[in-house]
């Protein structure tokens, strides 16, 4: 009896190694996180200042002002990756010393000349950052 389970256990196996090598064995992992390593900034039409700063450079329109309350718009576009990551959210801020309103899909609304700071921080662990200054005038 203990021959016959030897043997037979030996059967499976060598069945196994056939069947995996002709067959081929994927793994994957469930769960699997991907976290973000990189927002990158899409828009066209940057420069660099004096301390490196990526910046947008506005005009302001005083008839746009007038009807809307709003001089200028600048939207930031921005990309994710990898594509694939599992939390792809991000959130928007800004600070300057102009009067904005800013949303967060990267909207900003100017109601007079100056500067902000757009900080684009991903909502996962790692909380990747992407920043760019937009200068109205």
């Amino acid at each position: 009896m203990k021959k016959a389970l030897i043997v037979l256990v030996g059967a499976i196996y060598a069945a196994s190694i056939v069947v995996v090598s002709v067959l081929g064995m994927e793994v994957s992992a469930y769960n699997n996180v991907v976290i973000v390593n990189k927002i990158e900034i899409t828009n066209e039409g940057w420069e660099y200042d004096i301390v490196g700063d990526m910046v947008f450079r506005v005009d302001w329109d005083e008839q746009m002002y007038d009807k809307y309350g709003y001089g200028a718009v600048f939207i930031l576009d921005w990309k994710v990756h990898p594509a694939d990551a599992t939390k792809k959210t991000v959130t928007v801020t800004a600070s300057g010393n102009t009067d904005y309103e800013i949303n967060n899909n990267g909207a900003i609304f100017f109601k007079s000349k100056g500067s902000v700071r757009v900080t684009i921080t991903a909502t996962d662990k790692d909380k990747k950052k992407a920043d760019a200054r937009i200068r109205v005038s």
